[in-house]
């Protein structure tokens, strides 16, 4: 008796795991070496985030506190250096004040910025237009005091310099003095203490730049809270279409593009698989 010989749906459905996952990294690893080119949308919130920023007053200062770190850099960091990017090259001369979350969030953010090649643009100058200080420490009491007195958790920038000698913190007291507040991050218990003192109690808009795995918590503060909404490295993608360039955001896209269409075109496989051996044993 000869043996059945199984169709090319169900050796479609056999094909092992270690395969599909290499054929996954694959598709990963072209976009680093061929630029594709393939089309990136603007949804409204990126677009929202965008035009507010350009729109703000000449010489407005955003607080730009960073949670950008080791687990949530591959989704965050794209995100980042095209919104640096954009303020301080920006036409109508942001001023930007960084601290950061925790004590690992300060070497990323170098680690960022000299991997996407980021650099004070010449018409701008450290300490008048952009300056760095460290992380607060205190979880939601430090970041209560930050919004209270800034200059008690932060005498001095990173570097040492007493805050009496920054130009750009003239008249930075409370967060009441604060014109924006940029939030990358990737947890939601943090947002929502970070909004609680800096909207909460000082009415300062808080513009959220959530990693993809928290952008449903986010969502429940867009538009009232923030008024735009960039997620990921999906909106450092979009926010470099924006300005005119492509990195390593876009590069990321095109990525994701790919695995995405292989999932799906996996998924069909295996539909239409199932249909087709049902109908052979009818």
């Amino acid at each position: 008796m000869s043996e059945k010989t199984e169709s090319i749906w169900v050796k479609i459905q056999k094909i092992p795991n270690p395969a599909i996952l290499a054929v996954f990294t694959i598709l990963m690893i072209i976009p680093v070496i061929v630029p594709l080119n393939l089309p990136i949308g603007i949804p409204i919130m990126t677009q929202q985030f965008y035009d507010y920023l350009l729109n703000m007053p000449e010489g407005s200062k955003i607080v730009f506190m960073s949670q950008l770190s080791g687990f949530n850099y591959g989704d965050l960091a794209p995100l980042c250096a095209a919104t640096l990017k954009l303020i301080t090259n920006s036409p109508n001369h942001l001023k930007v004040i960084m601290v950061f979350q925790s004590s690992d969030c300060v070497p990323f953010w170098d680690i960022m910025k000299t991997t996407y090649g980021w650099q004070l643009p010449p018409d701008r100058k450290y300490g008048v237009d952009y300056v760095e200080f460290g992380f607060y420490i205190g979880a939601e009491m430090g970041w209560a005091t930050t919004c209270d007195n800034f200059k008690a958790m932060f005498p001095k920038d990173r570097f040492g310099t007493p805050i009496e000698n920054l130009p750009i913190m003239t008249g930075i007291t409370s967060a009441a003095s604060w014109n924006l507040l940029l939030l990358p991050n990737s947890w939601s218990g943090l947002m929502d203490y970070i909004i609680r003192h800096a909207y909460g109690r000082y009415g300062v808009k808080v513009m959220l730049m959530p990693a993809g795995m928290c952008a449903m918590s986010a969502a429940a503060y867009y538009p009232s809270v923030s008024p735009g909404m960039p997620i990921g490295a999906g909106g450092g993608a979009q926010l470099e279409k924006l300005q005119g360039y492509k990195s390593w955001g876009t590069t990321m896209a095109d990525a994701f593009s790919l695995m995405s269409l292989l999932t799906v075109v996996l998924a069909c496989m295996r539909i239409v698989g199932d249909y087709m051996e049902r109908r052979t044993q009818k």
